[in-house]
């Protein structure tokens, strides 16, 4: 196995069972795990389960992105569906019911159970992008690709930069609420693990 697939696979599996642990602290009521430290903001439902979803799409797509082409572009669609939807839900000032779908959120001040729309936007940036990749389109398609992913890098990176240097602006980029320490630390190795996949198709060309 060479080192970059070994990344991928290694940094997918960590990224799921560190989402599905956040899954768990929300249905078992355990802070901790939906927040690695206490006050931080929490890793919302949807997101944890936007990043399971992302891991899975990057584990098939680095064993056999032909054999499982029917579970990577169902998974990557509905990741891309919800992230939009909840843009969509900041822009209109709407509630479309979906932040709440799973559990319960009690102690928020306003949008109970939404991401951060730092966060949805990461997500739809990551999601759109790696439609562009398994899609095999244009080469000027592989670079907005690669331009998405290193902009999720980006702002994740400046949103952990934040929380080290107790920042808030940085980590919430003056919009709406934060994004959580957790989901930076998940969308950071995410984004590279899409870059490297990436890489990895354009060699193949």
């Amino acid at each position: 196995m060479h080192n970059k697939e070994r990344f991928i696979k290694i940094t997918s599996w960590l990224i799921i069972l560190a989402s599905v642990a956040s899954m768990a602290g929300w249905i078992l009521n355990v802070e901790i795990l939906k927040t690695i430290l206490p006050g931080l903001p929490s890793m919302k439902m949807n997101t944890a389960v936007c990043l399971v979803l992302c891991g899975i799409v990057a584990l098939c797509f680095v064993a056999d992105a032909k054999k499982h082409f029917n579970i990577i572009i169902p998974l990557n669609f509905i990741a891309l569906v919800l992230s939009a939807l909840t843009l969509f839900e900041y822009l209109f000032d709407v509630n479309l019911r979906i932040d709440e779908f799973l559990v319960k959120e009690h102690d928020a001040e306003s949008a109970p159970g939404r991401m951060a729309i730092t966060s949805a936007t990461c997500l739809l940036m990551l999601t759109t992008g790696f439609a562009f990749v398994t899609a095999q389109a244009p080469k000027m398609f592989s670079r907005i690709a690669g331009i998405f992913f290193f902009l999720v890098a980006f702002i994740a990176l400046i949103a952990i930069i934040g929380y080290i240097f107790n920042m808030p602006d940085l980590h919430s980029l003056s919009l709406s609420k934060s994004m959580a320490l957790l989901t930076a630390l998940l969308l950071l190795p995410l984004a590279l693990v899409y870059a490297a996949l990436l890489q990895r198709t354009e060699k193949r060309e």
